[in-house]
């Protein structure tokens, strides 16, 4: 993405292929996050984000890995090669700790229907 301009056809043509979206975030969207939440806005359409900073900025929804935790992971990887292991050595970790955030003011526009896939007893 070179520009602004760029930013906004690539919104439109996502609104153009259906009802919403998904929006990863590389760091030319993060950087105009609050351009990409005000684009969905004007548009009416629900987006699920990456980071929870789309959503702190007027968004929807997101969901993905808690940053701090694969942050913390780093550190303790980066320590185990900074005391002689060997790269080789580590085992290939995934992020096991997952977040969702609903903004509840955002969420005043759209009739959401969430379906649990757990009973009660599960649950509790």
């Amino acid at each position: 993405m070179a520009n602004e301009r760029d930013l906004e056809g690539a919104v439109a043509s996502l609104v153009e292929q259906g009802a919403g979206f998904i929006l990863g975030s590389g760091p030319n969207i993060f950087s105009h996050r609050a351009q990409v939440v005000s684009l969905a806005a004007r548009a009416s359409k629900p987006v699920v984000y990456e980071w929870r900073d789309f959503v702190s900025d007027g968004g929807l929804m997101s969901h993905g890995t808690d940053r701090a935790e694969v942050a913390r992971q780093a550190g303790i990887y980066a320590g185990r090669l900074l005391k002689g292991e060997r790269l080789s050595g580590l085992p290939v970790a995934q992020p096991a700790k997952f977040e969702f955030v609903l903004n509840l003011k955002t969420r005043g526009r759209w009739v959401l229907r969430f379906q649990m896939g757990c009973s009660r007893s599960q649950m509790r």
